[in-house]
């Protein structure tokens, strides 16, 4: 922000909310008759009288409603119907993918060796560890070195470990339904 458009006073967010800028910027969630928590920098909470945490978690979440009410409404009846059938496509897509993961990984084909094979495996399986803790059976290295061997910038890379978290977020939404 320039000088002269800097905001210097505090603003509401709508009514309820109250956020004074820089140097110090402190949130305020206002009751009926006087503040009921300010939000120092320092992460500080200052309660007002008659302070209760749902009572200010409302008038913060409405706050918000109404100052981006796009961003924080109820979805419509029909965005929600896409809504579950596009999570109803996504844990079918999990059984597929774990069917064709069995594939490669029980397959005694070398899937590194050909540029698509090895592009479905980064994809399917990773070339990545993707372990939380490491030991003697992790491998590192490989996608780079497959980078190398078959010739992908940086963006192919960057392209098939983001379809990678996808599959392993489908994956995950799978397991946290317990299908």
């Amino acid at each position: 922000m320039t000088e002269e458009t800097e905001q210097t006073e505090p603003f509401a967010v709508p009514d309820s909310v109250w956020v004074s800028p820089w140097p110090q910027p402190i949130v305020t969630i206002d009751g009926e008759t006087a503040p009921l928590v300010t939000i120092h920098p320092d992460g500080t909470l200052e309660y007002g009288e008659g302070y209760t945490p749902d009572e200010a978690a409302r008038q913060f979440w409405e706050a918000l409603r109404q100052f981006a009410p796009r961003q924080f409404r109820r979805p419509s009846e029909a965005e929600s119907a896409r809504g579950k059938e596009s999570e109803e496509t996504l844990r079918t897509l999990a059984p597929m993918f774990e069917g064709l993961q069995r594939l490669l990984a029980t397959s005694s084909r070398d899937w590194g060796e050909y540029r698509v094979d090895a592009w479905l495996w980064a994809v399917l399986l990773g070339w990545d560890c993707e372990e939380d803790v490491h030991n003697e059976t992790c491998v590192h290295g490989i996608m780079a070195e497959m980078q190398q061997v078959h010739g992908w910038d940086d963006a192919a890379v960057a392209k098939a470990r983001r379809y990678r978290a996808a599959v392993r977020a489908v994956e995950a939404l799978n397991e946290e339904t317990g299908r």
